[in-house]
């Protein structure tokens, strides 16, 4: 399926519909299509139940409704998906993601995307053997976001800029958040904060053997109440994080470590605040 004009997802009747859904489908390849995606619930391509090999390459995807996604991959059996080099534009309503990948999903590759004015990028939902790479969030309050059991996602030379944070939401936002997920290796990416309110660059919950290296974070937000976090670490095991830079401009702690009975290894990483404060271990 090559260079159609408009593909639209929407109805008067559901709010739950798909431009195109792939439902145990094979070797088929969408390039250079535009899609509206007008309806909340909605997905511009939907590709589950088993579907294999499916390339989604050289499109852009326009969320029209605050709450309607680009790509949704899920299911035990799907497995070979390719999203690559699209232009998308997600859903801006709170908690919402431009792409989910989910329920048992495998092999997927999201590379070379460039993804703006969403509020999340990614949502990553108990799956494995996940690539996201060389990919520009960009506009977002969150970049990409793993939980309930992912395992093998790779997290390299991405570059995700103006993650906005909110006095609002005293938790803070997050580039990127892993809870409760192991075997994930965060390198090579590039964050960047702002904002008038608390965020996290990378933070790792409950998660087990993972690697965060070669990573630059350059925390700028304005946080009154100085408690944004270049790298926070809560309750995980074999974390191992090296030749990293944490660099908080204003308020905020370039890491902060919560974990009774860890086994970390940092080494060769590089701590920039503005009080010379280099970090938080476990009440010190």
């Amino acid at each position: 399926l090559r260079n159609t004009a408009k593909n639209s997802s929407g109805s008067n009747v559901s709010y739950s519909n798909n431009a195109i859904l792939f439902n145990n489908a094979r070797d088929i390849s969408v390039e250079r299509c535009y899609f509206e995606i007008r309806n909340q619930v909605d997905y511009g391509a939907n590709i589950s139940a088993g579907s294999r090999n499916i390339e989604i390459i050289n499109n852009h995807f326009e969320s029209i409704s605050g709450r309607a996604g680009a790509v949704n991959v899920s299911g035990n059996l799907t497995r070979e998906i390719l999203i690559n080099n699209n232009f998308i534009n997600g859903p801006v309503d709170w908690g919402y993601a431009a792409i989910r990948i989910a329920e048992g999903a495998s092999q997927v590759e999201f590379t070379a995307n460039h993804l703006k004015r969403s509020f999340r990028g990614m949502t990553l939902d108990a799956v494995s053997n996940i690539l996201v790479s060389g990919n520009h969030f960009d506009d977002i309050n969150e970049g990409v976001r793993l939980d309930n059991l992912c395992s093998s996602v790779e997290l390299s030379a991405n570059r995700l800029t103006g993650v906005k944070s909110n006095q609002n939401v005293p938790e803070g936002t997050s580039g990127i958040f892993v809870k409760n997920s192991s075997a994930i290796d965060i390198f090579n990416n590039f964050i960047h904060t702002t904002g008038d309110g608390p965020v996290m660059c990378i933070t790792l919950d409950k998660a087990t053997t993972c690697t965060v290296a070669f990573n630059s974070t350059n925390t700028t937000n304005t946080d009154a109440l100085g408690i944004s976090k270049g790298f926070l670490l809560i309750g995980n095991n074999q974390v191992i994080a090296r030749n990293n830079i944490f660099r908080i401009k204003n308020g905020g702690i370039p890491v902060f470590i919560n974990d009774p009975t860890p086994q970390l290894d940092f080494d060769r990483n590089n701590y920039i605040s503005p009080d010379n404060t280099i970090g938080y271990f476990n009440g010190t």
